[in-house]
């Protein structure tokens, strides 16, 4: 399997995760505590990116064309710890919409399974070297999963 089809799918998996916590009530009918599930998919969830944090590091590794590959990089881990900066200040919001958080999480982590569904795969296929080898590489079709003969 490549990278493309994990991180597809495991965006999808933590997307559908987060939406399941927010359809959990916190408690039963009768009273009890459904506090106990709700961390079991709320680690789930953790456990989902942290998996797919190693696969998107490598499809950016693969993606950049040698040339642009360190700025790529930067600019990729700026807007990533960009982020990290303002998500703690989303549980503010969960005071006026209550589960803000968790639906705006499924949301961007439905979005990035779209997008990442949409690169090009990079298994068994050469690095771009070029700009130029990245616009050829992708305006490839592209596969469900990727084929098991190299193109080199």
């Amino acid at each position: 399997l490549g990278g493309r089809f994990i991180a597809s799918t495991f965006f999808l998996l933590c997307a559908v995760t987060l939406t399941v916590i927010v359809l959990i009530p916190e408690e039963t009918d009768g009273g009890k505590s459904l506090g106990t599930v709700i961390t079991a998919f709320s680690l789930f969830g953790r456990f989902l990116l942290t998996v797919n944090d190693s696969a998107c590091i490598v499809m950016i590794m693969e993606l950049f064309p040698t040339t642009l590959r360190t700025l790529g990089t930067g600019v990729t881990e700026f807007f990533s710890r960009l982020g990290a900066v303002f998500a703690p200040l989303m549980l503010y919001l969960d005071n006026i919409f209550p589960g803000f958080s968790l639906i705006a999480m499924a949301a961007s982590s439905l979005t990035a399974s779209i997008l990442a569904f949409l690169l090009p795969e990079t298994l068994n296929e050469p690095q771009p070297e070029t700009p130029e080898d990245l616009k050829k590489l992708m305006g490839q079709k592209r596969r469900l999963l990727p084929t098991k003969t190299n193109k080199r």
